[in-house]
């Protein structure tokens, strides 16, 4: 993409002469990010029929994810290293280019599986990582997939934002500590939480803890004084409200992942509109509330 446009750059007290910016569009416009998304509008289409749909290519903004699946470690390299040479090689005529270095690839098994041999990903006799997790759009993501990593990710910001309310309750009244607590507690709290909140009990504990010290910081209690009823009070959500409300959220909002007792079998009970709820053969297989 070429654009014929004038760039003026003033910088006090030395002045420069109109520059004509042939790639591109200057850095931090509101138009770049419109014209990258056109411009790379084609990728996912691109990867859909190369792979007839065995891959399955999640975008956001300048960020590109392929999801690959193979039946063994050999067919699953190949199908990756063929995948990325052609990714490579459509954004080349597309004048753009993929840093291989900055690429990094996750195995995703199940945790009590046996180890699987190790493989590797050449592209351009370059290595791609392969790492144990990884964090998109702002949710770590581990090959596992128990979210153990996100909830300590959690509960680090979850400490940094007490220390600040910590410091600031000395010099700042109730409403302004709300707003901290809102913008550096409660945002982590209420981020992708039905995706991760089903994560180890007691590491969903320790977020529920650092919570109740938030409000005996913006209360000024005690340390060990109760805040039984304090949430009610500042009309706020306990961590564990808040995971059972974006549950119950998505699955009202997503009704095509849902089934009705209806749907299971074809007696006409009472029960026939509620939700099915599918049984469980363990508690740790179980939802934590």
């Amino acid at each position: 993409m070429v654009l014929d446009q004038l760039v003026n750059n003033t910088i006090s007290p030395a002045y420069c002469e109109f520059l004509i910016n042939e790639h591109g569009v200057p850095q931090g416009s509101i138009l770049g990010p419109i014209l990258f998304l056109l411009y790379t509008n084609d990728l996912k289409n691109f990867v859909m029929t190369l792979t007839n749909g065995h891959c399955t290519p999640v975008l956001y903004a300048d960020d590109a994810n392929l999801i690959i699946t193979a039946n063994n470690t050999q067919e699953l390299s190949s199908k990756a290293e063929l995948i990325l040479k052609n990714v490579i090689t459509f954004l080349t005529n597309l004048n753009l280019k993929c840093n291989v270095l900055k690429t990094n690839c996750i195995f995703f098994q199940l945790k009590n599986n046996p180890s699987v041999p190790i493989f590797s990903i050449n592209i351009d006799n370059v290595t791609v990582n392969e790492n144990t997790s990884a964090k998109f759009l702002g949710i770590v993501v581990d090959k596992n997939l128990n979210w153990s990593e996100q909830t300590d990710h959690v509960i680090n910001k979850l400490r940094t934002g007490n220390y600040l309310l910590k410091q600031s309750s000395q010099c700042l009244n109730r409403d302004c500590l709300l707003k901290i607590y809102n913008a550096f507690i409660f945002s982590h709290l209420s981020y992708g939480t039905f995706i991760w909140g089903n994560s180890s009990h007691v590491k969903l504990l320790k977020n529920f803890s650092l919570q109740k010290q938030s409000i005996r910081i913006i209360l000024h209690l005690k340390f060990r004084e109760s805040c039984r009823g304090l949430f009610r009070n500042l009309k706020m959500l306990t961590f564990p409200a808040i995971y059972a409300y974006q549950c119950i959220l998505y699955v009202k909002n997503q009704k095509e992942v849902t089934q009705y007792h209806k749907d299971v079998h074809s007696y006409n009970t009472r029960k026939a509109k509620d939700y099915y709820l599918h049984l469980y053969r363990g508690a740790s297989e179980k939802i934590i509330p």
